[in-house]
């Protein structure tokens, strides 16, 4: 994040000051967007424009020169990507949602929490959530950030934690094997057509001795 842009433009009156960044709410950005745009006129002689950048944190801060037409097509593309990107996190977490409404597994609630705190990451790390969900509360923009990462990382490690409990031992002709547990109804329906299959077998097994 960067706290604060001064940006100068050359006027007849001599030097004319904007001012934005991250510690501002977002309606002080010249073009609504997630980047920080300033429109400049590239008439005739020269143009004379300072950038002052202040943050309290790491700092990257590349600088690209647009027209308007390549600017838009831009912008285009990312909506598109972004979009598409979101659109199926929504739908994951709307499936195993109700896939956890049917079966009641706890693995499959902790999935859920993971997709919404990782999309909650991407979107306030790529701008957009403090565009569209917090656009006046940059404070609250300026910590998202680690909140989101705390938030999905605690419930990834509940879900890991649930995956790889084990089931109770299965016995298959005197030999105890362990099976490990599996977030999957599939996986149950398996564990249990496997059990109950050894027991065929032990019944079959013993009246065969009879």
């Amino acid at each position: 994040p960067i706290d604060n842009i001064h940006f100068y433009e050359s006027d007849q009156r001599g030097f004319r000051r904007r001012l934005t960044g991250d510690i501002h709410v977002f309606s002080s950005r010249d073009v609504y967007h997630r980047n920080f745009i300033f429109p400049v006129l590239a008439g005739r002689g020269t143009n004379v424009y300072f950038l002052r950048v202040q943050t309290e944190s790491s700092m990257q801060f590349p600088l690209h020169l647009w027209n308007e037409g390549g600017l838009l097509r831009k912008i285009n593309l990312e909506q598109f990507v972004f979009g598409t990107f979101y659109g199926l996190m929504l739908v994951m977490l709307i499936y195993n949602l109700f896939v956890f409404a049917s079966v009641r597994d706890s693995s499959y609630l902790y999935y859920i929490l993971y997709i919404a705190g990782f999309s909650f990451f991407q979107m306030s790390l790529n701008g957009l959530a403090f565009q569209y969900l917090w656009p006046d509360l940059p404070w609250w923009g300026n910590r998202s950030v680690p909140f989101a990462m705390a938030f999905g990382s605690f419930w990834i490690l509940q879900f890991s934690r649930t995956f790889l409990q084990p089931f109770p031992p299965l016995s298959i002709g005197g030999v105890r094997a362990p099976l490990t547990h599996s977030w999957t109804t599939a996986r149950r329906v398996e564990w249990r057509s496997l059990r109950r299959s050894a027991t065929i077998r032990e019944k079959l097994s013993m009246g065969e001795n009879e």
